[in-house]
């Protein structure tokens, strides 16, 4: 995400696209696609400067007794350590580095970069039967895109089509994804398969339609007998068991936790029955969770002065561009003293450097070098 567009750097500028084609010999297109470039530029320099992403090192969250699910912040955090619950990660979340229990480090899931298998935009690696399959770009809650089906009929989705995932999941406890169905009344089967096609499977229902459910498979109560220790799974099919459109999303294999990014979400995983009404294995009370994670404050909104501070600096890589073309004039077709293209170069160049001074003021408005290190 960039912190400005085009009309914000000509507005601070003092230009116009029309202007800057004049004295270029530029499109309207050519001068976007140049603007843009120093956009890209501009936005990385701030966070260059305020050193983002911002790490978080081992945010603490408190298991409760009841809750499965928590939201990175400052919640938890004792305010002697936190930064007084200033800043908010929700939606802004990169990446995870590392989990612990206590000081116990838990291992990371698979997909570990987001959790989140075959279903941010690969809609394309799935096949079925009597299923439509495509990317869904309205209703998610992992990422920004989710996997929708719509089943004719009874019939299945598999990740991934190839059959050659080749996955070693011995290593995890759980396997874990979320849910939404347009039908409740519609029984659903998770299955996993071995390179021999052999099968183990868990039959799942939920309560009520068009609701994002979290569904969590202990593996070894899974029907089957296949042997993780000795075989990796191979593909990954999700049947249901007549008419329906369905939607998955945050599938991934894990240790009892997993998160869902950018959205900045932790999950404990627990036992639920068959038709998701028993809430067994939740985290006991106080019980310690350490998140080291990193977040950009600026991915869903941007405030004022970082919108500002970047046109100011977009704008002084225009006039920079500019100058190279003025030069050029002054040193090759005009008199070297003519006084207005003289002038014209000087008022450029005082513009630059006040542009410049005004982006890192108002950048240093928010604050440089939040690093609290990684670990």
């Amino acid at each position: 995400m960039s912190y400005c567009d085009e009309t914000d750097v000509h507005s601070v500028a003092g230009t116009t696209s029309a202007k800057i084609q004049t004295i270029t010999g530029k499109t309207e297109a050519q001068v976007t696609t140049l603007i843009t470039g120093f956009i890209t530029w501009a936005t990385q320099t701030i966070k260059d400067w305020i050193r983002i992403p911002i790490i978080q090192r081992r945010e603490l969250h408190l298991g409760d007794g009841e809750a499965d699910e928590w939201t990175l912040g400052p919640e938890d955090e004792d305010a002697i350590y936190s930064l007084s619950g200033s800043y908010n990660p929700e939606n802004c979340v990169n990446k995870v580095y590392a989990m612990y229990a206590y000081t116990t480090r838990i291992k990371l899931p698979y997909p570990k970069d987001d959790c989140d298998l075959g279903c941010e935009g690969e809609a394309s690696s799935w096949t079925g039967s009597n299923a439509t399959i495509s990317d869904e770009t309205a209703i998610y809650v992992a990422g920004a895109k989710s996997i929708k089906a719509i089943f004719s009929a009874a019939g299945y989705i598999r990740y991934p089509s190839t059959e050659d995932l080749n996955k070693n999941i011995d290593i995890y406890d759980w396997v874990a994804f979320r849910f939404r169905t347009t039908d409740a009344t519609k029984t659903f089967t998770f299955k996993l398969y071995d390179r021999s096609g052999n099968v183990e499977t868990y039959n799942f229902t939920v309560h009520k339609a068009n609701v994002w459910y979290k569904i969590m498979i202990k593996v070894d109560d899974m029907d089957g007998s296949i042997d993780w220790e000795h075989e990796n799974v191979y593909y990954i099919d999700i049947y249901a068991n007549g008419a329906c459109t369905i939607y998955v999303d945050n599938l991934n294999f894990n240790d009892e936790l997993f998160w869902t990014i950018p959205q900045g979400k932790l999950v404990h995983c627990h036992k639920l029955a068959p038709t998701y009404s028993s809430t067994e294995g939740e985290l006991a009370e106080d019980y310690e969770l350490y998140i080291t994670y990193d977040f950009d404050p600026f991915k869903v909104t941007t405030p004022a002065n970082i919108e500002e501070a970047c046109a100011c600096l977009a704008a002084v890589k225009l006039f920079d561009h500019l100058l190279g073309f003025r030069v050029q004039d002054t040193g090759f077709v005009l008199d070297a003293e003519d006084e207005t293209a003289r002038m014209d170069r000087f008022t450029m160049e005082h513009r630059r450097t006040q542009l410049l001074e005004r982006a890192k003021q108002l950048v240093g408005e928010y604050g440089y070098g939040w690093d609290s290190g990684t670990v």
